[in-house]
């Protein structure tokens, strides 16, 4: 920030320009997603798409930086909050690990899972609605998927 914030300081407190701001993200999805494998008796490989809204809950606090002999009023962080709307697509590869080790595979069929897949994924968020500024992002990386017995 160029000029720090007093918010409701009082003025015979002098705060420091370096701010102390918490910034609070939680993301809310609701996607449609689509699964294909090529080798529908085996699944070992799935590829997997999906679409949907996100609903991003959206939380900035800003706290005075002040001397740690002075004492300032309740109330004095600065919170502003509010809700953005996006959507979201995204895709991934899930490969199964299944058969690598029998008896890790015996181990988890005991406790209900079939399946298990390295599962490489990208997806991409774009906003439609900002109320809190504009949180567009590109995410991607590793999942490891378990899929239950049927």
């Amino acid at each position: 920030l160029d000029v720090p914030v007093k918010g409701n300081v009082p003025n015979n407190i002098q705060t420091d320009p370096n701010q102390n701001i918490t910034l609070t993200l939680i993301p809310v999805q609701a996607l449609l997603e689509v699964a294909y494998s090529p080798f529908p008796v085996s699944r070992r490989i799935v590829f997997r798409g999906w679409f949907g809204p996100e609903f991003l809950f959206v939380q900035e606090a800003l706290k005075p930086n002040v001397p740690a002999t002075s004492t300032v009023p309740p109330g004095t962080s600065l919170v502003s909050k509010g809700w953005n709307q996006g959507l979201v697509a995204g895709a991934m590869i899930s490969i199964s690990i299944n058969g690598i080790e029998s008896r890790s595979d015996y181990a988890l069929k005991a406790i209900g899972v079939d399946r298990t897949y390295i599962s490489p994924f990208y997806e991409i968020m774009n906003t439609t609605k900002d109320k809190m500024g504009n949180l567009d992002r590109e995410v991607y990386g590793i999942n490891i998927t378990f899929e239950g017995l049927r």
